[in-house]
C-alpha cells in the first residue's frame, strides 16, 4: 500500500467506514480542500452513475473519490490507487445520460478493501483527520512552509500565473501546514498539460499519499522546484536566485547613495520603506535557501 502506515497514528486519528460507494476518476485527482470549482465533476459510466445515485439516496451524499492508475473504461480493483478522498456530493444534475455534481472534498481515506461484486464499486476505508503537528516539530514545518511559498511565488512569476483573490485569501489564511501544501499542489495542477509546466495527476496522487504534513510539504516543494527547472529551460534555479541576490544588493547600494542626495523628507520616507522591503525580500531568499550567497 502506498500510504505510510506509521503516519496513520502519529499525528491523527482514524475512523473506519465500510461499504462506501466509490467513484473512479480517470486521469484526475481530488485533494481534501473543501468545495470543488464550480465546474464540478461528471459521472458518465453506468457504475459511476449508480454510485452517485446510491450515495445520494442511502449515504447522505457521501462517496469515495478514488483515482485510477490508468484510463481503463472498465477498471478492476487493482487499477485504483490506495488513497482517495471522502466527499459529499452536492448539486446533482442529470444531463445527457450523465450526472454532474459538485463534490465537497473533506478527508483523506486509506483503502483497506475494494469490492466490485455488485452494481457499484464499494470500499472499506480508514478516514484520516489531521491533528496538530507536535510543538517540537513546528519550527521545521514553518521553515518548510516558507521555502515552499517562496518557490511557489517564483513559479507563479515565471509562469505568468495569477491567483484569484479568493485563492490568495485561502492561501494566506491557511494555518495547517498539510493543507497549505495541498493548496499549493492544487494551484500547480493542470490536467493533460503537454508542456510539463504543471503537476500531473500522478504527482498529485503522490501528494495525496503523503499522510505526514512535513513529508507533504517537502514533496510539494521538490515538485515545485522541478516545475521551475522546466520554466527556466533546465537551467540552474540556484544560479538564477543567486543572480537575483546580487541585483538586490546592487539596488540597495544605489538607494543608499540616492538617499544621501535627497532633501525632500517625504521621498526620504518612501525610500526608507523601499529599502526595508528589499532587505526583507533578501532575507527571505537567504533563509529559504541557506546555500545561496550573492
Amino acid at each position: 500500500m502506498a500510504a505510510d502506515q506509521s503516519a496513520l497514528t502519529r499525528y491523527r486519528y482514524m475512523e473506519t467506514v465500510q461499504g462506501i460507494p466509490v467513484l473512479g476518476l480517470k486521469e484526475y485527482v481530488v485533494l481534501p480542500l473543501g468545495a470543488f470549482p464550480k465546474t464540478g465533476l461528471r459521472a458518465g459510466r453506468k457504475r459511476s452513475i449508480n454510485a452517485v445515485r446510491w450515495a445520494l439516496q442511502n449515504n447522505n451524499g457521501k462517496a469515495l473519490l478514488l483515482a485510477q492508475k490508468n484510463a481503463s473504461t472498465y477498471p478492476s480493483t487493482d487499477d485504483f490507487y490506495d488513497v482517495g478522498v471522502v466527499a459529499e456530493l452536492t448539486e446533482p444534475m442529470e444531463v445527457n445520460e450523465e450526472i454532474q455534481f459538485i463534490p465537497i472534498a473533506k478527508s483523506r481515506a486509506v483503502v483497506t478493501r475494494l469490492d466490485d461484486s455488485g452494481d457499484i464499486l464499494t470500499a472499506d476505508v480508514r478516514v484520516v483527520q489531521e491533528g496538530p503537528i507536535p510543538s517540537s516539530e513546528k519550527s521545521e514545518a514553518e521553515q518548510l512552509s516558507q521555502k515552499l511559498l517562496t518557490a511557489f511565488e517564483y513559479y507563479c512569476l515565471k509562469a505568468n500565473r495569477e491567483l484569484s483573490s479568493d485563492d490568495q485569501t485561502n492561501l494566506a489564511s491557511e494555518t495547517e501546514p498539510g493543507r497549505f501544501a495541498d493548496r499549493i499542489a492544487f494551484y500547480c495542477y493542470k490536467p493533460k498539460d503537454s508542456r510539463n509546466l504543471h503537476l500531473t495527476y500522478q504527482q498529485l496522487q503522490r501528494v495525496l499519499d503523503a499522510l505526514d504534513p512535513r513529508e507533504r510539504l517537502q514533496t510539494v516543494y521538490e515538485m515545485t522546484m522541478e516545475l521551475l527547472e522546466e520554466l527556466l529551460d533546465h537551467g540552474s534555479i540556484e544560479e538564477t536566485l543567486r543572480e537575483l541576490l546580487v541585483q538586490l544588493s546592487l539596488l540597495q547600494k544605489t538607494l543608499l547613495q540616492l538617499q544621501k542626495t535627497l532633501q525632500d523628507s517625504h521621498l526620504l520616507v518612501q525610500l526608507s520603506l523601499l529599502q526595508k522591503i528589499l532587505f526583507l525580500f533578501q532575507k527571505i531568499l537567504q533563509d529559504s535557501f541557506p546555500t545561496l550567497k550573492p
